[in-house]
Formats: C-alpha cells, structure tokens, sequence
C-alpha cells in the first residue's frame, strides 16, 4: 500500500541503482550544486551561532553565567520563524526561494543589529541575535526538505543528500574560521 502511495506520488517506488554514468551525470548537474550551496550558507550562519553566540552575549556586557542563561532564548524563538517557512513553502506554491531570501534577510538584519548597534542598546542587541538565530537555522531545515522534495529518482536523492551534508561541512568549517575572524 506504501509502495503504491509513493509511485502514485512521485512515480519512484522502484529503487534504481546507482551506477557510475548516473554518478556522472549527476555530479554534472548544476541544480544539485546549488542545492547544495543553499545548504552550506545555512549551515554557515548556523554553526556561526553556534560557536559564537556566548562570545556575543558577553561583548553585550553579560558575564560569563547571564552568557550562558541567555544562550537558550534565541534557540527556542528558531522554532517560530523554522515553522513559518515550513507552512508557507507548504501551502503556497514555487514560494520555497523566497522562504530561503527571507531567513537570509532576517538573519543579514539580527547580525547588523548585534554587531553594529551602539553598546548602549543592550536590548536591541540581543533581539538581533533572535532574528539571526531564526533566519539562519529555518533556512537549513528550509533548504534541505525543497532539495529533497524537488528530486524524482532514488539514487539522484540519495546523492543530492550526500552533497548537500557534505557543504553542510563546508559550513561549518567556513563558520569557524571566517566569522572569528569578522568578530575579532
């Protein structure tokens, strides 16, 4: 019964193996590059935070113990924003590109505001970090599901998935080494 869902769905319950001219043809196919692109910038901003918002939270002029209390907050607040973009790319059509511009601005704007706002606006500061939060880690959940919901074979999804962790590394390597060096 599954398996006559999933062909009436999306036409490949039949697994189709993997084979070297697949590969290729694969490996050559712009979109999935993209993809897989769209889910190392995610991950970038993500493992940024990561990494690096007890480091934030004390330049605002938390110590070390408020630091860590006030880590969580924006971490919840990410469930919202992730939420939002699930049902609107859902129920609206050819709207997950604009899903993933609108985590990229939120997450442009909450950096803007933690990082360039005067000392003073301590509040203000840390709201920017809820909007970075949420716009960055929406996006990776974002940007994974439309790969994965715009491929028809197996194999083909199989390897997207592959490419897409694999930049999602990339990511997080990227995030550990260029973001300390814009904070410092």
């Amino acid at each position: 019964m599954i398996q006559t869902r999933i062909q009436r769905d999306r036409g490949d319950a039949e697994v189709d193996p993997m084979t070297k001219a697949k590969f290729i043809s694969y490996f050559l196919e712009p979109k999935l590059w993209l993809f897989g692109l769209f889910f190392c910038v995610s991950t970038f901003g993500s493992y940024s935070m990561s990494y690096f918002l007890p480091r934030i939270l004390k330049s605002l002029g938390f110590g070390n113990t408020m630091s860590q209390v006030l880590l969580a907050p924006p971490y919840v607040w990410a469930i919202i924003p992730a939420v939002v973009q699930a049902k609107v790319s859902d129920r609206f059509k050819n709207c997950r590109s604009w899903m993933l511009v609108a985590g990229c601005t939120q997450f442009i704007v909450g950096t803007c505001m933690y990082s360039q706002l005067p000392a003073s606006s301590k509040v203000a500061r840390y709201v920017g970090t809820f909007l970075a939060v949420g716009g960055c880690n929406a996006n990776a959940s974002l940007s994974l599901s439309w790969a994965q919901c715009s491929i028809r074979t197996q194999s083909k999804r199989g390897f997207t998935s592959a490419l897409g962790i694999a930049w999602g590394g990339i990511g997080g390597i990227l995030a550990s080494t260029l973001f300390m060096v814009s904070i410092s």
